[in-house]
């Protein structure tokens, strides 16, 4: 009987040091996906991409010659996305869930920003 009390005892202590090191643990994921001109549908080479939490700047990166993109290392958790280029209205997602299941692909489409013209 003993035994059983030393055992249930070592447990006990395992598991106050075991669980506050599980709860810390940050897990983490990765976005990939592409950036496109949303009516010829072709890539959009050098887009900025941020994930942001609440105005906070988590993570970003650009776009490669094929338009797309791979952020990885992102905390798990809810996110809004801005995607900006030149030329282009700012693109804002918002609620873009990473979790730590698989990757995130997300396509973005942007539209060409209206020209100005001076008088």
């Amino acid at each position: 009987m003993p035994q059983i009390f030393q055992w249930l005892f070592a447990l006990t202590l395992s598991m106050g040091t075991i669980a506050p090191l599980i709860a810390q643990m940050n897990y983490t994921q990765t976005l990939k996906g592409a950036v496109l001109d949303q009516d010829l549908k072709y890539p959009l080479i050098g887009a900025t991409i941020q994930v942001l939490k609440d105005t906070q700047l988590v993570a970003g990166g650009r776009t490669d010659e094929e338009g797309r993109f791979r952020i990885a290392q992102i905390p798990v958790g809810r996110y809004t996305l801005t995607c900006s280029y030149l030329g282009y209205q700012d693109r804002i997602l918002q609620n873009i869930e990473i979790n730590s299941g698989k990757e995130t692909q997300i396509q973005i489409e942007m539209q060409p920003a209206p020209r100005q013209y001076n008088k």
